[in-house]
């Protein structure tokens, strides 16, 4: 009975709130200028979004996105050539096998960085950019599902990654390396961001851990999850709301 008491005390003070704000808008106590201005400001702020992000990913990588992480020698083996005719097969076979695992991910795509400096050492540019396309291929997803665990594993493997090509960025001479050269830069720079989101993923899982004890408010509006957020968030987040279900459970009982 109080239960139900309360259930419909809820449902009486909602209407309440709910008829109040619409006399006040209707009265002109909200001014739909006003209304504009934020949705203005709203779109001022998302064009400065990309800015902001940037700022703060080259400060970060300038500090400490491989803090902790000692020098790692990179010692991964080459699979089939790029420079063998079933090269084509062979990675839509490995796509297949990886689907979207990023530790799956990481060793594929160290494999393809030992292709690229075999390809490199033979002279043989074109195959070299093709093993470096599929390093590509392979941070995307990386940088997409990396979870917690693999903080750690993935930012050491971008550092020694990074060693490998930048030596090879400054032994590379000729103009046939130049799209290589080029290539080499911008995968460079991906590595660094691949070892930014894997730091980044496994700090926002401490913060929800943090706000599923002490805020569930906060928690829902930063943490939840959708069909498209990575795996672990997915699977962190049934974990952390099926606690907070429990808690709540005692808390009304009491």
């Amino acid at each position: 009975m109080k239960k139900f008491l309360s259930v419909i005390l809820i449902i009486l003070l909602l209407a309440v709130a709910v008829v109040v704000a619409d006399d006040d808008f209707n009265d002109g106590n909200v001014d739909s200028n006003n209304l504009n201005i934020a949705e203005d400001d709203f779109d001022e702020e998302a064009s400065q979004g990309e800015e902001l992000y940037d700022q703060e990913f080259n400060k970060i990588a300038e500090e400490d996105i491989y803090e902790g992480i000692e020098a790692v020698e990179f010692n991964a083996k080459a699979g089939l050539k790029p420079d063998s005719p079933f090269y084509v097969i062979d990675n839509l076979v490995e796509a297949i096998l990886v689907g979207d695992d990023p530790e799956a991910a990481l060793k594929a795509k160290e494999e393809k960085i030992a292709e690229f400096k075999e390809m490199a050492n033979s002279d043989n540019p074109k195959a070299a950019q093709k093993a470096l396309e599929r390093v590509d291929k392979y941070n995307e997803i990386i940088q997409k599902e990396v979870s917690p665990d693999l903080d750690e594993e993935v930012r050491a493997s971008s550092k020694s990654v990074k060693d490998v090509l930048s030596d090879y960025d400054n032994q590379l001479e000729g103009e046939e390396w130049d799209d290589i050269k080029e290539l080499i830069g911008d995968s460079i720079k991906d590595e660094d961001k691949t070892a930014l989101k894997a730091k980044i993923t496994n700090k926002i899982h401490e913060l929800c851990k943090v706000l599923s004890d002490l805020d569930p408010v906060e928690y829902s509006r930063v943490c939840k999850t959708d069909d498209d957020s990575p795996k672990w968030k997915r699977e962190s987040d049934r974990e952390l709301t099926k606690e907070q279900e429990k808690e709540a459970e005692k808390f009304f009982n009491t």
